[in-house]
């Protein structure tokens, strides 16, 4: 028996305002009929979908692009084993692969990524009996980025001979260089009593330009050395070389372990290197502050002040100009390492910071293994690495490694940029850098 129920009219149809059908008319039944056969073609087809995929060797999984390598032809692999892993930020291994020279390829994975990865590099050789490694990490790097590896460090010159250079009337000595383009490389002696400094350096093919500087503590002065041959001698009397044409005093906490180093580039110069070493200066001397000199004839100046106090260190580096003397060290009670495993790092800190490293090694009678982590912030994960790396080297386990100290840097580049940098094997962005170093 049929209940028989009302129903209302609309413009397009009729709907029943209870459970039940009486008399539906015949046009209306058509409709029904149509739409019931449609959706269960639709419902017939998702049950496709879903359940006759059941095989899993019918899917193909997803790949995530995590990075494009590029090895250049001058990155020379003969005598170096290298491979490159990719981990997530978890530490969770996602994809590794040995390269060798003048190859390119992309390391991609099927497991689920997050926006931000890790990247290392290793290096191993053997000579006389030990196993040397070095490892480069990179967190919180974006995936889908391209990794140059290259050789950075141009063509070795040839060496022709040496150039020897004499100089009288240097009644004490602070710093002293003696550099072609090439930088500064060599021996010297100095006497008190006879008051000379003797200098020799090599001299290399295509390469004729010189310039020596000699400070005394209280006159910093250069002479430029111009059309130099192989084995050629020069006497000098510092009296009558030049002073500096611009000067700056750098001022640091008192400190008895002092290196400065000032390199500058010739203009419009297309050769490569392209670096004078004009002033280089290891001191002990307990000192607070330090005269700097640059020339006018050169450009694109890096200068370097390292210093190191028995439990911490500073660093300065000002790359593209003649720097700005006002510099802000950081102190060392503004950060605190409270975490040095390699899976459990971590730091106080007081002040804010842009990016920091952290060191680990381990070595033994047949190992020594170095590790350097770049990251903006102090967390990192290695909770695996490739098992058939550790298996043939057990060195590069990381719970062997141990902690040896980190820089922190409070004042340069962002991390974004300065990973971009390293990763596409690009000179270091213009600009001032100053860290602080911990244990």
């Amino acid at each position: 028996m049929i209940k028989k129920q009302s129903f209302t009219k609309q413009t397009n149809g009729y709907y029943f305002e209870t459970i039940g059908i009486d008399l539906i008319p015949v046009v209306e039944l058509e409709k029904l009929v149509a739409f019931f056969m449609k959706n269960l073609l639709a419902v017939a087809l998702i049950l496709t979908v879903v359940f006759g995929c059941d095989d899993e060797n019918d899917v193909t999984p997803t790949k995530t692009k995590l990075l494009n390598v590029q090895v250049d032809a001058s990155y020379a692999t003969d005598q170096l084993d290298n491979w490159i892993v990719v981990h997530d930020e978890d530490g969770r291994l996602l994809a590794f692969k040995s390269f060798e020279s003048n190859m390119t390829f992309e390391l991609e994975t099927d497991q689920m990524v997050s926006e931000k990865i890790t990247i290392t590099t290793i290096g191993h050789y053997f000579r006389n009996g030990t196993h040397y490694y070095s490892l480069f990490s990179y967190t919180k790097v974006a995936k889908g980025k391209t990794y140059v590896i290259k050789n950075n460090f141009g063509t070795a010159q040839t060496i022709t001979g040496t150039l020897n250079v004499s100089v009288s009337d240097v009644v004490d000595i602070d710093q002293f260089s003696l550099s072609s383009r090439v930088g500064f490389s060599g021996s010297s002696s100095w006497s008190s009593a006879t008051k000379i400094l003797d200098i020799q350096t090599n001299t290399y093919s295509g390469i004729s330009k010189y310039i020596l500087s000699i400070s005394d503590g209280n006159q910093m002065k250069y002479k430029v050395l111009d059309n130099v041959q192989a084995n050629d001698s020069y006497n000098v009397s510092f009296t009558n070389m030049l002073p500096f044409d611009n000067s700056i005093t750098l001022t640091f906490p008192a400190c008895d372990n002092v290196t400065m180093y000032v390199n500058g580039s010739e203009p419009g110069e297309s050769v490569s290197p392209n670096s004078y070493n004009i002033q280089s200066l290891y001191s002990s001397d307990l000192r607070s502050n330090l005269q700097v000199g640059y020339l006018n004839a050169l450009t694109n100046y890096v200068t370097g002040l390292n210093l190191t106090y028995p439990d911490y260190g500073l660093e300065y580096n000002n790359s593209g100009s003649v720097p700005n003397p006002n510099i802000t060290w950081p102190s060392k009670t503004d950060f605190v390492i409270a975490g040095s495993t390699i899976n459990d790092y971590s730091i106080n800190a007081k002040k804010p910071y842009i990016w920091r490293t952290g060191n680990w090694q381990f070595f033994d009678a047949q190992n020594f293994t170095y590790w350097v982590v770049y990251s903006p912030t102090d967390e990192q994960a290695f909770d695996e690495m490739p098992a058939e790396i550790i298996a043939q080297h057990p060195a590069l386990t990381p719970a062997k490694m141990n902690y040896t100290g980190s820089k922190i840097y409070t004042q340069g580049v962002s991390y974004d940029e300065y990973v971009n940098n390293a990763l596409e094997s690009k000179q270091a962005s213009k600009g001032v850098t100053i860290g602080i170093g911990l244990k």
